[in-house]
Formats: structure tokens, C-alpha cells, sequence
């Protein structure tokens, strides 16, 4: 999985926006949630799983598909959550 593929799969989980292009910053409900950082040795997203943001590398096209299956299934979980107790 390349970056590109990686941003447009993440564009596509339902209950977040992409508030910028370059880099993508991605929000999940009001919140931001993922953001992105290049350096020259590795790249890497910070994510907000609980209350802070985690690093969380995305270099590899395996650890891309790592993140992005962590982050739909986060993104599930607590949209799932929110149906459950509005009733």
C-alpha cells in the first residue's frame, strides 16, 4: 500500500473529514484525530486513540495497512458505540 492509497482509504471511512490537503488532518467528529509527519527517516501519523495522540509509523506498505486497519476499526468501534446509546 502506497501513502496516496493509504490517505484515499482513510478518506473513505465513514465519520471522518480530511480538514487539510497537504499533509492530510483528518477529524473524527468534531476532534482531530490523524495527522501526518515526514521526516527523512521514517513517516509516521499521530493518532488520537484515547485522549492523547500515538505515533504510529507508516513507512512500510505493511505498516500502512496496520494503521489503516487500526484506525477503521477505532473509527467502527465508536460509531457503533454512539448507535447504541442513542437507542
Amino acid at each position: 500500500m502506497t501513502f496516496d492509497e493509504l490517505v484515499a482509504s482513510l478518506r473513505q471511512i465513514d465519520g471522518q473529514r480530511d480538514g487539510g490537503k497537504h499533509p492530510p488532518n483528518f477529524h473524527f467528529r468534531p476532534k482531530p484525530f490523524l495527522h501526518f509527519h515526514n521526516g527523512t527517516d521514517r513517516t509516521y501519523a499521530d493518532v488520537r486513540f484515547g485522549g492523547d495522540f500515538d505515533p504510529v509509523t507508516a513507512s512500510t506498505p505493511r505498516q500502512r495497512e496496520v494503521l489503516l486497519e487500526q484506525v477503521m476499526a477505532h473509527v467502527t468501534a465508536k460509531l457503533a458505540s454512539r448507535q447504541r446509546q442513542r437507542g
